[in-house]
C-alpha cells in the first residue's frame, strides 16, 4: 500500500507515477491464473500457506483498486486495474465446496475476506466492483453453508451481504441482493432445512440485538454497528424469512461470532 500512497500523491502528468501505474497494470494482467493455481495447491496440501495466499489476494486487490483512482492513472488503465482486481479476488470463488475444504479455509476467515474486499471497493468509490464482490460473497454463502462446519457461515455471510447492501442502497443493491438470494434458494442451493431454519432464527435474534455495543473482532460486526440499525434489522429479518419462511417470527437468543 506504500507504493499506492506514493503514486496517489503525484499529479496526472507525473511521468514516474504514470510509469509505475502502467507497470503495475502490466504485472497484474493474468496474475489471477498463477494465484488460483497456487491457492488450490496449498488447499490440497492443507498447508497453512493458504492463509498467506488468501490474504495476499485481498491485499493486492485493495492496492489495485486504490491505484486505479490515482491522478496519474488514465481512463484505460483505470478500467484495466479494476478488471484485474475483480479477476484476482474471484480466485477465491474457485475454492472447492466439500465439507473438509470449507472447514479448512474458513479457519482463515474467508467470509470476512470477501466482505472486506467488497467494503474496500465501496469505500474507494467503486460501486460496480463492490457489487460484483458482494455477489461473490453471496455465492460463498451458499457454497460454504452446504455442510455443517460449526463456523456459522450462513449467518455471517447474511450479515455481511445485508450490511453491504445497505451501504450501497442508493445504487439499488438491496433488490439486487434479494433477487440473487431468491433465485438461489429456489434452485435448492441451501443446506438441509433444519440447518437453514436454525440459521434464520440466529439471524433474527441478532437483528433484535443490534443496539448492543461491543469490541468486535469481526469486520462484519464492526461495520454493522455503523449502519442504520432500524434498516439493518428490517433487512436481516426479511432475508431470514426469505431463506426460512416456515420459521417467520421465530428468533434465537443472541449469539456473538
Amino acid at each position: 500500500m506504500a507504493l499506492g500512497n506514493a503514486v496517489a500523491q503525484r499529479g496526472p502528468e507525473d511521468k514516474d507515477a504514470r510509469r509505475v501505474v502502467n507497470n503495475l497494470e502490466e504485472w497484474a494482467d493474468g496474475r489471477y491464473a498463477t494465484e488460483k493455481e497456487l491457492l488450490l495447491e496449498a488447499i490440497k496440501q492443507r498447508s497453512h500457506f493458504t492463509f498467506d495466499v488468501i490474504h495476499w489476494v485481498k491485499q493486492v486487490t485493495a492496492v489495485l483498486v486504490f491505484v486505479s483512482s490515482a491522478p496519474a492513472c488514465n481512463e484505460r488503465t483505470h478500467e484495466e486495474l479494476r478488471r484485474h482486481a475483480l479477476w484476482l479476488i474471484s480466485v477465491l470463488s474457485f475454492i472447492p465446496g466439500d465439507k473438509e475444504t470449507v472447514e479448512f479455509v474458513e479457519n482463515f476467515q474467508l467470509t470476512e475476506t470477501f466482505f472486506e474486499a467488497a467494503y474496500d471497493a465501496y469505500h474507494r468509490d467503486c460501486p460496480e466492483l463492490a457489487a460484483d464482490i458482494t455477489l461473490l460473497l453471496v455465492s460463498w454463502l451458499f457454497k460454504g453453508s452446504r455442510y455443517p462446519t460449526g463456523w456459522g457461515i450462513l449467518e455471517k455471510a447474511v450479515y455481511g451481504v445485508a450490511t453491504l447492501a445497505l451501504l450501497a442502497e442508493a445504487d439499488g443493491a438491496i433488490p439486487r441482493v434479494k433477487a440473487e438470494l431468491t433465485k438461489r434458494v429456489a434452485a435448492g442451493e441451501l443446506p438441509d432445512q433444519s440447518a437453514t431454519d436454525h440459521a434464520a432464527r440466529e439471524i433474527r435474534g441478532r437483528a433484535q440485538t443490534l443496539y448492543r455495543e461491543g469490541h468486535w473482532g469481526s469486520a462484519i460486526e464492526r461495520t454493522m454497528a455503523h449502519v442504520d440499525r432500524a434498516k439493518l434489522q428490517a433487512l436481516l429479518e426479511e432475508l431470514a424469512d426469505l431463506i426460512s419462511p416456515g420459521t417467520r417470527g421465530q428468533a434465537a437468543h443472541h449469539r456473538l461470532f
